[in-house]
């Protein structure tokens, strides 16, 4: 448990500075409904970008590819 105190006081600081952060004016965004559709779109686009990533590299995993 030595790591609590510590922990607990960075984590006190972090809700402090969110909270004044969060007061100030024209801090809050309302943002329409989500769509389905950009959803699967997104996703989609994130799949195919991996898929490439992966063919392009050769299916190395972390990074051990050679140059």
């Amino acid at each position: 448990m030595p790591l609590a105190a510590p922990a607990y006081a960075l984590l006190g600081y972090i809700i402090i500075v969110a909270k004044f952060f969060a007061a100030l004016p024209f801090a809050t965004l309302t943002l329409p409904a989500f769509n389905a559709l950009w959803l699967a779109l997104a996703y989609a686009l994130l799949f195919v970008g991996y898929a490439y990533i992966k063919k392009s590299d050769g299916g190395a995993v972390n990074g051990t590819a050679t140059l």
